[in-house]
């Protein structure tokens, strides 16, 4: 093969890789972003962020606005127009910096300002800033004359973290239907769990679920977390799918399944429902 087809094929099977790996939810392991979740309530003129390099190499991130659109499954469709009309964040919130090189160990603040429209409607705004880990030196073709060409893979790798603009009172609740208990999927594993995420109202919500099991006249234990579920305002039911650690037959008792909000929502129950088990 000649070294432009293998350069070719080598850009082609790198954009393939980022399309499929730069979606939100997809983390990486070697970054922590604080926080996962930001939001400019209507008084907020910027609102900082920061990265830390917990592996122990050099990282470059490039930093960017993307437009996802969920569905009830929580699967994300890329969308090249704002979700909301009214607010482009391209040209409405400016980050810096828009790129950082972090050293192992380091730290980088990242500072989001809103240009917030003055005749901005009441209600939701939102977009994702994707940090997309650039591939190194490591992403090359080299020629070996004992063994001929070889090829080194570079791919860009990418987390997102929504960020909403709210106008307005806060409105949004939440409710939990459409409970389904599962035997284990393979043996060893535990118990599953089905159920709907409801949501009403102009806004989003976000939180963890949480789920509870109380044996006849045991002590009630947790069997089960999910973190991070939102449910955002282009769709207004979440299908939601939990594993549970209790790998025993669950005959009698009671399952109470909590939906609640996490960093500064923390302390909000959206939603609470228990499922008796006879």
């Amino acid at each position: 093969m000649s070294i432009k087809k293998l350069l070719l094929a080598l850009g082609t099977v790198t954009v393939m890789a980022t399309a499929l790996l730069a979606w939100p939810g997809v983390g990486l392991a070697n970054l922590t972003i604080m926080p996962l979740r930001v939001v400019f309530e209507d008084r907020d003129r910027s609102v900082d962020m920061t990265l830390a390099n917990s592996s122990n190499t050099t990282q470059t991130y490039r930093l960017e606005w993307t437009y996802n659109r969920m569905n009830e499954s929580g699967v994300y469709t890329k969308s090249e127009t704002p979700i909301h009309p009214g607010l482009d964040f391209k040209t409405a919130v400016v980050f810096s910096p828009r790129q950082v090189t972090l050293a192992p160990g380091a730290r980088q603040s990242i500072r989001l300002s809103l240009r917030r429209p003055a005749d901005l409607p009441e209600g939701e705004y939102r977009a994702h800033l994707n940090f997309v880990k650039l591939a190194g030196s490591d992403g090359s073709i080299t020629r070996s004359p004992a063994q001929g060409v070889t090829m080194k893979l570079g791919v860009n790798l990418s987390f997102s973290v929504p960020v909403i603009v709210r106008v307005g009172a806060y409105d949004a609740q939440a409710a939990i239907s459409n409970i389904q208990l599962l035997p284990p999927a393979a043996a060893g594993q535990g118990n599953q769990l089905t159920l709907d995420l409801n949501r009403t109202g102009k806004n989003s919500t976000a939180g963890r679920i949480l789920v509870f099991w109380a044996p006849p006249g045991g002590k009630e234990e947790q069997i089960g977390i999910l973190n991070n579920i939102n449910v955002f305002t282009e769709t207004d039911k979440r299908k939601i799918g939990i594993g549970l650690t209790n790998t025993q037959p669950m005959n009698a008792g009671a399952l109470r399944v909590v939906y609640e909000g996490m960093d500064k929502d923390r302390g909000q129950k959206w939603a609470e429902t228990t499922l008796p088990i006879q």
